[in-house]
C-alpha cells in the first residue's frame, strides 16, 4: 500500500528559537521504518523545505495519508493541512498521530480527519493499513480516536498490550537526506535526533507525557540505541522524555557507546539539566551541558541546582522537568 506522511509548517518557527530548532520528524521516521518492514510503499515529506503537495500526492498516490501533530501550538496547521489534502484526495482515509494529538484528540477530529492514533504510531499504522487493505472499517482497529455522531470522541476497543521498542526497526532516516543540512539545533547542525527510551513515572502538572504513557517507562536495548548512534552524526540531540530516568542504564550506555568507540562532538537531551557531568565525560570527553534554551552550564553548577529550590519550585515534580525553572537558577548562580 502506498502511504503518504506529512510533517506539518508550524506557524512559530519563525519567531524565537523557531528558526534555530528544527529535527527531523523522528516519530515519522520510525513509523516508516515499520510500514516498509510490512512492504508498504512509503514517503516522507517534510512540507517545511518542500511544499508542493499536490506534486507529492500526484507522485505518491496515496491509499493512506498520515499527518503528524508535533504540539499543540501547530493545530490550526495540522487541521488545515488536512483539508487541503481532503480537497486532492476526497476519499483517501486521513489519519493525525503524535503526542499532542494522542493528549487531546477532541480539536483534531475536524471533518476532514478520519481517525486520530491514540496508540504507538508504529504499531497502529500498519493495522490501520491491514483494516484498509482487508475492507475493515477503522473502528475495529485498537487504539484510536473516531469522531462520534454527536461530534464527541470515540475511543475503539481492543487489546494493544504493551509495544516493545526494539521490535520496532531502526528510523528511516533515508527519507529526510534531502533536508539533512537543514535540521538543527542552535549553532548544531546537522542535528540527528535519537530515542533511546520514552514514556515518564513522574506526574508533572504542566506535562501530559505521563498521562498519555500511564507512567510508564519503556527502553530500547543498549546494542539497539548504540546501532542507532552508529548510523547518525556528530551532533546528537536525544529526544528522550526523560533521558536520565534510570541512571545504571545511561552509565551503560555511556561506557559502551565509548567502547565501539563512538564519541558524541555534541550532545544533548530535552532533560539535559539532571544530568550529572561524569556521563556525559564517558561518552565524548566532555564536561559541560548543552541545554536546548542555548546556555551552556558546567556540570557542578547543574548539580548544585539540582539540589537546591527545584523540588519546590515544581511542586514534587521531577526536577529534571523543570528546564525553565532550571535555566533561571543556573543564571542566578543558585
Amino acid at each position: 500500500m502506498n502511504v503518504l506522511l506529512l510533517r506539518p509548517v508550524p506557524a512559530n518557527e519563525r519567531f524565537g528559537l523557531g528558526p534555530f530548532f528544527r529535527i527531523e520528524p523522528l516519530g515519522m521516521e520510525y513509523i516508516a521504518a515499520a510500514l516498509e518492514a510490512r512492504g508498504h510503499r512509503v514517503t516522507l515529506v517534510d512540507l517545511r523545505f518542500r511544499r508542493s503537495l499536490a506534486a507529492h500526492i500526484r507522485r505518491s498516490r496515496p491509499a493512506l495519508v498520515g499527518i503528524a501533530a508535533m504540539h499543540a501550538l501547530e493545530t490550526d496547521e495540522v487541521v488545515a493541512l488536512a483539508q487541503r489534502v481532503r480537497t486532492l484526495l476526497p476519499d483517501v482515509p486521513i489519519v493525525v498521530g503524535g503526542h499532542t494529538a494522542a493528549a487531546y484528540p477532541a480539536p483534531f477530529l475536524a471533518p476532514p480527519v478520519t481517525a486520530v492514533v491514540l496508540d504507538d504510531g508504529e504499531r497502529a499504522m500498519p493495522a490501520i493499513c491491514a483494516a484498509i487493505a482487508g475492507g475493515m472499517p477503522l473502528a475495529a482497529v485498537p487504539g484510536l480516536a473516531l469522531r462520534a455522531r454527536d461530534q464527541g470522541v470515540v475511543r475503539t476497543q481492543g487489546e494493544i498490550g504493551t509495544l516493545v521498542l526494539d521490535e520496532v526497526p531502526l528510523p528511516a532516516r533515508h527519507h529526510v537526506e534531502s533536508w539533512r543540512g537543514q535540521y538543527a539545533c542552535l549553532a548544531h547542525r546537522p542535528a540527528y535526533l535519537i530515542e533511546t527510551a520514552r514514556g515518564c513515572p513522574f506526574r508533572c502538572s504542566f506535562c501530559s507525557i505521563w498521562q498519555v504513557h500511564a507512567r510508564t517507562v519503556r527502553e530500547r536495548s543498549i546494542d539497539s540505541v548504540c546501532r542507532d548512534f552508529a548510523t547518525v552524526g556528530d551532533h546528537v540531540f536525544v529526544a528522550d522524555d526523560l533521558f536520565w530516568h534510570h541512571p545504571p542504564r545511561s552509565l551503560e550506555l555511556a561506557r559502551e557507546l565509548r567502547r565501539r568507540g563512538r564519541g558524541i562532538h555534541g550532545f544533548q537531551s530535552v532533560q539535559a539539566a539532571r544530568a550529572r557531568g561524569e556521563r556525559f565525560e564517558l561518552v565524548g570527553g566532555h564536561d559541560r551541558i548543552h541545554s536546548p534554551q542555548g546556555h551552556v552550564f558546567p556540570s557542578d553548577r547543574v548539580t548544585r541546582c539540582r539540589y537546591g529550590n527545584i523540588r519546590a519550585i515544581t511542586h514534587g515534580a521531577h526536577p529534571s522537568c523543570a528546564m525553565l525553572p532550571w535555566t533561571w537558577a543556573a543564571r542566578r548562580g543558585t
